[in-house]
């Protein structure tokens, strides 16, 4: 490849499109994903990764295809879902396996649905995914319960294989799978993305327009039909009309589903009798003991998930030498009734002391308020029990042995967070779920009130910090009334503490609260100097206002504050600089003076510096206006000196030309002070182009107004060529506005010591009187030079100086 060939960008949109030439005659530069730019490099250390993780992945599902012709340990799962390894014990679903297979080869989309407990899970992985991987269609398994697009790319790079390139997270879902299709083995002909339990991303993301990004990118990934992919999508029955979000998108999301029905008598003798024809010993079920539990799985008094826990239970408890499961051992145990409340009960029993109250709450920690299972890492269940009463010195030693006992009891399920399954990583990389939704209907009773207020608030939270990550949307004030109702309950992350207290700020309630609940003063610190420095000052404002009421003193936590700020004069950024040299102006005895000065003049930086927008406004049209009045005098004065106004006037018209020219030039001074202070509340300070472009249409209004004034009072010769006068004044006072506001903004004799108003007003004087030599040089005024030029001159200053006084007055 030569230097000469031509460089290109690629661009990567939200919906996946990729723009940009990818042959290989090219050179690519940069990669642009909405709004951040990654180097072309990066993409290619995407590429290698992702093709590290896709052969890693392809090999492992191989494998446990070929693990599961070994002699099952157990014949039954208890409450576990059967997995790809347990096939060959998996009996009773065997005409509903090959309907679903059938379904899923109709159409890249498919959707699977049942009522809770009625096996989907298993029937995806023992039942439909051997079949797949057998004819070399790779099945990809997530669980979508918080960030889906997150969960997807984690199932098949998790994060064990090393750290994720820099373009990974931001990349679009149907680029990240498009990639990964690409990179499949020539053995596999498609990959097969099942999104299991889907009802979670319903539950999760109730709000229908924070579902829309994952549901536009599935669409897209559908609608690729030259990528090899097909999506299942299962979910209970109950959440089944809920897929309607998605018709939107695509039209046909109900043409192609799979209803997964009840086990027949027949299927459910197999599911009991056959697995034990898979071991060794000669065991078997007496007559009657199977015919009871058909019956009582007939009635509807005893569930799929309680037939797994009793066939488990009973062959668990049958006695060494004994052959016959007996009807006897089915009555002792009450049978399906209280099979599982007796065990759960059993294994709580068995905690000793306080670990049984540990034990309790780990389970309730698991279970949603919506009697769904909940995954958590350990860090976070930790952080959990912590918060929870009769809890607060529980360590570590202790939740890591209830947690290993729980999981021996196979009440919980656990797997890497995030990570390789067939390592072992030390506890705190593990993350936990129940083993089976029917155990967490059982859990729910036993939430009260209080317990289900705090859920339902933590997992308000979760969504809405979720949708912060992704959007940068605030939450509503009905939500924020909701969270900070429980948040004295509830363990607050750092992002959590951060969008609460915008959000406060936003709507102007709880902002008392939301700062106390940050529990890390140098994140704290952080958030308020983002305040002063780089956020909107009306909610530095508002966070003053109501953290430090007249008289009350700040707490020393904030003494950084003075430090950053200090930081900030000293740093190469000029609107950090700027920012800073204007708190300056009222912190200034804090850089010398002891804590209590530094209180004082914080408390009077956060007030001053942030009045309300439209008395700012008009407090600077008011003071440029009066300058301009000033201005309007000595230069009325002016021009009787330099003979091009006065001409054959005597004393009473001349001052009658007084009374008429210095309102008039108020006026456009005034329109000026307010142009410039509305472009800085349109930018909220942050931007010199926007106050620049007040200034400039303030002066063009202003100069139209003074010609059209003076039209009408006869000052102007209403001639053929009034319109140039129109013209000529309305783009001079756009201009001379423009240069007063770039002066008063742009002061490069900062550097010199001159930073304060002589230095602003002074820059000013001089960026106009170079405009008015340009203009006298170019035009002339009424043959006088250098006439113009000291018009310029006199009118900046009086129009800057009346500015930054109004600014100072705003101030305090």
């Amino acid at each position: 490849m030569t230097g000469s060939e031509p460089q290109r960008d690629i661009t990567i949109t939200g919906d996946g499109t990729i723009i940009g030439d990818h042959s290989t005659s090219v050179v690519m530069k940069d990669v642009h994903i909405g709004d951040k730019v990654y180097a072309h490099s990066e993409l290619e250390e995407l590429r290698d990764h992702l093709a590290r993780a896709v052969a890693a992945y392809e090999a492992r599902m191989y494998q446990r295809i070929a693990r599961s012709a070994a002699p099952p340990e157990r014949p039954y799962k208890f409450l576990y879902a059967f997995d790809i390894e347990d096939a060959d014990i998996f009996f009773g679903r065997e005409a509903a396996c090959d309907a679903l297979y059938q379904t899923v080869r109709k159409d890249r989309l498919s959707i699977l649905h049942a009522k809770s407990g009625a096996g989907k899970t298993s029937l995806l992985n023992a039942g439909l995914a051997p079949r797949l991987i057998s004819e070399a269609r790779l099945p990809l398994y997530a669980r979508v319960y918080e960030d889906p697009a997150l969960a997807i790319k984690r199932a098949l790079v998790p994060p064990s294989l090393g750290p994720w390139p820099a373009l990974l997270p931001d990349l679009p879902l149907p680029v990240f799978l498009g990639l990964a299709c690409g990179c499949l083995g020539r053995q596999t002909q498609e990959l097969v993305l099942i999104l299991d339990q889907f009802e979670e991303f319903f539950i999760f993301w109730p709000e229908r327009e924070h579902r829309e990004p994952f549901m536009c990118a599935l669409a897209s990934c559908y609608a690729d039909e030259t990528m090899p992919l097909r999506i299942i999508l299962s979910l209970r029955n109950e959440y089944y009309a809920d897929l309607a979000d998605l018709e939107a998108h695509i039209p046909t999301v109900f043409h192609n589903h799979y209803r997964l029905a009840a086990l027949s008598r027949e299927d459910a003798q197999a599911a009991i009798t056959a697995p034990l024809a898979r071991l060794d010993a000669e065991l078997y079920y007496e007559p009657a003991l199977l015919e009871t539990l058909l019956d009582d799985l007939d009635s509807g008094g005893m569930e799929l998930a309680h037939l797994q826990i009793i066939c488990s239970r009973l062959y668990e408890t049958l006695p060494p030498g004994q052959t016959a499961l007996t009807l006897a051992a089915y009555n002792a145990m009450a049978r399906a009734e209280g099979v599982l409340g007796a065990y759960l009960d059993e294994v709580l029993a068995g905690f000793s002391g306080p670990r049984e109250h540990i034990a309790r709450e780990v389970l309730k920690a698991l279970v949603s308020s919506e009697a769904t299972r909940r995954v958590l890492n350990r860090a976070t269940l930790g952080t959990r029990l912590r918060q929870a009463p009769g809890l607060p010195d529980v360590d570590d030693a202790a939740l890591d042995a209830v947690l290993e006992r729980l999981v021996d009891a196979r009440l919980l399920r656990r797997e890497e967070d995030g990570g390789d399954a067939q390592r072992a990583p030390p506890m705190s990389a593990f993350r936990y779920e129940m083993a089976h939704d029917y155990l967490a209907e059982r859990v729910r009773t036993w939430l009260d009130r209080d317990d289900l207020a705090v859920k339902r608030a933590e997992e308000l939270l979760e969504r809405e910090l979720a949708n912060w990550r992704a959007s940068g949307t605030l939450m509503s004030e009905d939500h924020l009334d909701v969270i900070a109702a429980q948040a004295e309950r509830m363990q607050l992350s750092p992002q959590a503490q951060e969008l609460l207290l915008r959000s406060a700020l936003d709507h102007a309630c709880h902002v008392r609260a939301c700062w106390a609940w940050h529990t890390d003063p140098t994140r704290a610190t952080a958030v308020l100097t983002g305040f002063l420095l780089d956020e909107d000052r009306e909610g530095a404002r508002a966070l003053a206002e109501a953290l430090w009421p007249e008289g009350q003193a700040l707490d020393e936590t904030f003494d950084p504050v003075v430090t950053q700020l200090q930081h900030a004069l000293s740093s190469g950024d000029a609107q950090q600089q700027q920012r800073a040299r204007e708190i300056g102006v009222f912190i200034g005895p804090a850089f010398e003076s002891g804590w209590g000065g530094r209180a004082g003049a914080l408390r009077t930086a956060f007030r001053a510096l942030v009045p309300g927008r439209w008395s700012a406004i008009l407090t600077l049209a008011l003071g440029s206006a009066l300058g301009g009045l000033v201005g309007g005098i000595v230069q009325a004065f002016l021009g009787l000196a330099m003979h091009f106004v006065g001409t054959g006037m005597d004393s009473k018209q001349f001052l009658i030309f007084i009374a008429l020219n210095a309102p008039a030039i108020g006026v456009f001074a005034g329109l000026v002070g307010a142009g410039m202070r509305t472009g800085h509340v349109l930018s909220r300070g942050r931007s010199l182009i926007y106050e620049v472009l007040g200034a400039a249409c303030g002066g063009a209004l202003g100069g139209l107004s003074i010609t059209f004034y003076f039209t009408i009072l006869d000052i102007l010769n209403p001639g053929p060529r009034l319109w140039l006068a129109f013209v000529d004044l309305t783009v001079s006072s756009a201009l001379l506005a423009a240069a007063v506001a770039v002066g008063i903004r742009v002061n490069p004799l900062a550097r010199a010591g001159m930073e304060g108003l002589g230095g602003r007003v002074l820059t000013a004087v001089v960026i106009a009187g170079l405009l008015g030599v340009f203009r006298d040089l170019l035009f002339g005024w009424q043959g006088v030079f250098p006439g113009g030029t000291l018009v310029a001159i006199f009118l900046s200053a009086s129009v800057a100086l009346g500015i930054c006084l109004s600014e100072r007055m705003i101030a305090r």
